[in-house]
Order: C-alpha cells, then sequence, then structure tokens
C-alpha cells in the first residue's frame, strides 16, 4: 500500500531545482576543497 502511493508520486523537475542542486554540488565542492588543503599542507 505504501509502494503504491509512493510510485503514484510524480515530482516535477524544473529547471529552477537542477540549478540549485549544481549550486549545492560546487559549494560543497568549494568547502571540500577547503578542508583537504588545510589537512594535507
Amino acid at each position: 500500500m505504501i509502494i503504491k502511493h509512493i510510485t503514484n508520486i510524480n515530482p516535477v523537475i524544473t529547471t529552477d531545482k537542477v540549478i540549485e542542486i549544481f549550486c549545492i554540488a560546487d559549494d560543497f565542492c568549494a568547502e571540500y576543497e577547503n578542508e583537504i588543503q588545510n589537512h594535507v599542507g
């Protein structure tokens, strides 16, 4: 029953949401790079 409800949800993926996902990933990568540089050298 729960699976039926989950499969009926159609998330609308807009351009804004895709851009937001890439921005979050970019921010994460920038922070991760800073942390790596602080620990390595």
